[in-house]
């Protein structure tokens, strides 16, 4: 079942995860904006996305990283804050399997009533 998140930030966004398997899902990114037309620069991630819709900079080819630029400028070397959170997710492996975990009384979720 596909679940989805919702970024109330300047750039409005809905992050879409539909399974793709047991241990992998398809990520898909909606943005809109409310106040102006959008430019370019709100579309910049198409220009890190192949025809077939993966990321050019992947964990096979360790996202392209740059030692110079991770030394002078920018602690991950990775361009693009999309693939520094591709390298940061896709680095922990698949999807862990939760059957055998022991939650405490503190990972049961709050219920509210109205």
């Amino acid at each position: 079942m596909p679940v989805s998140c919702w970024i109330l930030a300047r750039n409005r966004e809905n992050h879409i995860y539909v399974p793709a398997g047991d241990q992998h899902a398809w990520r898909y990114d909606l943005g809109f904006l409310t106040d102006r037309a959008i430019t370019a620069q709100d579309v910049h991630r198409r220009e890190q996305i192949r025809p077939d819709f993966r990321r050019i900079r992947n964990q096979r080819n360790h996202y392209l990283q740059d030692r110079q630029l991770q030394k002078t400028t920018d602690y991950t070397g990775i361009e693009d804050f999309l693939n520094e959170d591709a390298c940061a997710t896709e680095s922990m492996g698949p999807i862990f399997d939760r059957t055998r975990e022991h939650l405490g009384i503190s990972d049961k979720l709050p219920w509210v009533s109205i």
